[in-house]
């Protein structure tokens, strides 16, 4: 029988030690639950504590993908930075985290605006009346 994978992908604003804590224990809950170790996927929309940034190391392929040591709780850990989606001052706080990951995997501008309008709820508003 082929070896299940999972994939824990969470969307946050500020990284913390405390939300990084947080995130290893969804990992160990489902290890334990499943027997899987998972692949933890963050999407940061806003800063990661110095604390924090000072655990991770920039992976080869993209300076905005970090790597974070998981060996013990996951079979990788990846933080994708801010900087890769290119967002406008106040625009993560915004979005919904769902759009803001479409926008992530995006590959045309106007694809990425067009998501970005439908992911602001003061756009919305303004479509809808």
């Amino acid at each position: 029988m082929a070896q299940s994978r999972s994939i824990l992908l969470e969307i946050q604003s500020d990284i913390t030690k405390i939300s990084m804590k947080k995130s290893v224990e969804k990992c160990l809950e489902i290890s334990y639950r499943f027997d899987i170790e998972p692949s933890l996927v963050i999407l940061c929309t806003d800063k990661i504590s110095s604390s924090v940034r000072s655990l991770l190391s920039p992976t080869l392929e993209n300076s905005h993908r970090q790597t974070f040591k998981s060996t013990v709780w996951a079979e990788s850990c990846l933080i994708i930075l801010k900087n890769a989606i290119n967002f406008s001052e106040d625009e993560p706080n915004k979005l919904d985290p769902l759009v803001v990951f479409a926008i992530y995997f995006s590959d045309d501008e106007m694809q990425k605006q067009k998501l970005r309008d439908i992911g602001n709820p003061i756009i919305r508003d303004i479509i809808k009346d």
